[in-house]
């Protein structure tokens, strides 16, 4: 499996580096126009649309995205305010201007239709939100977000699989060297939670994920472009 990984990170490492280089306005209003573009598949999926408040926030030097759970609330949903990570707003930081803020988007918006699975954090919680938000940016059309996203899942889970040997990563585009050279075992480990999502699409025999709660989803797409 680790081989596996490997080749994958590395082929969709090449295809990122080989594709015209896109800069992705960190804006709000470029923000709400990715959500509005990704939540008619949610709902195809089989959810009750949701109107997302999108801020930016800090989050912390490694925090991303978050979405909130209003804590007046017994059984609420996940909650519809996301919070995207102020760093995404600096020209000084690594992933600044990258599809890395529509991939965090996406995997935000699907928590935000999990319903109380946040709340009950069910341990498949970030799993399944991984899965959903690779699936809504391939069917959208995102591909750019879909290619970054899974990148970056296959180098973490990879390095989970084995961190002792980082000869691979020298093979890595630049870019790529940049932004994952300096991940710490810990937080490839840390990271778990979101990389089972390769495994689980990867090792789906009939190209369909029945997540612990709600509809199930088409993976087939995501299988193909996985194919070592």
């Amino acid at each position: 499996m680790i081989q596996t990984l490997i080749a994958l990170a590395l082929a969709l490492d090449a295809l990122i580096a080989g594709r015209p280089a896109i800069a992705v306005d960190p804006t709000k209003a470029a923000l709400y126009q990715a959500a509005d573009d990704l939540a008619p598949i949610f709902e195809e999926m089989g959810y009750p649309y949701i109107e997302p408040v999108i801020t930016f926030e800090n989050l912390g030097a490694r925090g991303r995205g978050a979405v909130y759970i209003p804590y007046w609330q017994v059984n609420h949903y996940c909650g519809h305010r996301i919070a995207i990570g102020m760093q995404y707003r600096y020209p000084n930081y690594e992933l600044y201007g990258t599809p890395d803020i529509l991939a965090t988007l996406a995997h935000e918006m699907a928590h935000t239709y999990q319903g109380v699975l946040c709340e009950r954090k069910v341990s498949t919680v970030e799993e399944d939100a991984t899965v959903m938000g690779l699936v809504a940016m391939e069917a959208a059309g995102y591909d750019d977000a879909l290619l970054w996203q899974l990148r970056e899942l296959m180098i973490l889970r990879a390095l989970d699989e084995d961190c002792s040997d980082r000869a691979w990563m020298d093979k890595l585009s630049k870019q790529a060297r940049d932004i994952y050279g300096d991940t710490s075992c810990l937080e490839a480990t840390g990271r778990r939670a979101y990389t089972q999502a390769i495994l689980t699409i990867m090792d789906d025999d009939d190209g369909i994920v029945d997540p612990p709660a709600g509809p199930e989803m088409d993976v087939s797409a995501l299988q193909e472009m996985l194919k070592p």
